[in-house]
């Protein structure tokens, strides 16, 4: 746990430092995409990196105080950085997503597509952060040789703990690997509903050695949401698939 560093007379946060490395990354791997599918004349892959950098931290921070944050926050907290969702920033970029699609006549399975693998990246990075700023979302005491312990995070602890934001991370890079190489060739909404279904999945199974309280059926909130973006993820793979289907039929009756 490093949530600053200091670089001559510069006092740096950590967790900025790694979401500027998040938006470097990620904005590099959409400019490779979009060259991949031959559009990046179409859109700046550094300014949709921007954007979508900007939109997802004002919904995540939007996101957290009107549903996680606790009653009578002070000013200072108010305006602080700390507390920030994945859900509310995923809300807020799809609806840049969308914008965008429609602005530049883009079909959206495929920006979506596009967007799998930096948004897979940005997320592993920006858990790095969470880690290196000690703000408690690491997981239960464990009596594994790589546990840690946070004596001065916003949960100390000091008992050796389950790193959790490290698996995340090494999940989001195994998932972006996959979905660069799936992307090659795969028809348009395959990346998405892979990242959809893969993502949830991990965050669903890492969320059992992490600390969030159960608030529905004994999972968390993260948990629930997780299960929602599987089942989404599922139900665009079959809408997918009938939609394939229905294409080759009708190709078959014009041909016959």
């Amino acid at each position: 746990m490093k949530p600053h560093i200091h670089v001559g007379p510069l006092i740096l946060g950590s967790y900025s430092i790694c979401m500027t490395i998040a938006l470097l990354v990620s904005a590099h791997a959409l400019n490779l995409n979009l060259k991949r599918h031959k559009i990046q004349h179409v859109v700046s892959a550094s300014v949709l990196a921007s954007v979508l950098g900007f939109c997802g931290l004002i919904g995540a921070r939007s996101y957290y105080l009107l549903f996680e944050a606790r009653a009578g926050l002070s000013v200072t907290e108010w305006l602080s950085g700390n507390g920030l969702t994945w859900l509310g920033g995923f809300i807020a970029g799809l609806g840049i997503v969308v914008v965008w699609t429609i602005r530049c006549r883009i079909p959206p399975l495929v920006f979506l597509d596009i967007l799998s693998v930096p948004t897979a990246l940005a997320y592993g990075i920006g858990r790095i952060g969470c880690l290196m700023a000690g703000d408690g979302d690491y997981g239960i005491p464990t009596r594994l040789p790589w546990g840690m312990r946070f004596p001065n995070g916003t949960i100390p602890t000091l008992e050796a703990v389950h790193p959790t934001p490290i698996y995340e991370f090494v999940a989001s890079v195994v998932i972006a690997i996959w979905l660069w190489r799936r992307g090659r060739s795969s028809t348009a909404g395959v990346c998405t509903t892979e990242y959809l279904i893969l993502s949830g999945l991990s965050r669903f199974v890492v969320e059992f050695i992490r600390r969030n309280p159960a608030v529905l059926a004994g999972l968390t909130n993260a948990q629930v949401v997780s299960v929602a973006e599987v089942i989404s993820g599922i139900a665009l793979a079959v809408w997918i698939r009938n939609k394939r289907q229905t294409i080759r039929v009708a190709s078959n009756v014009s041909g016959f």
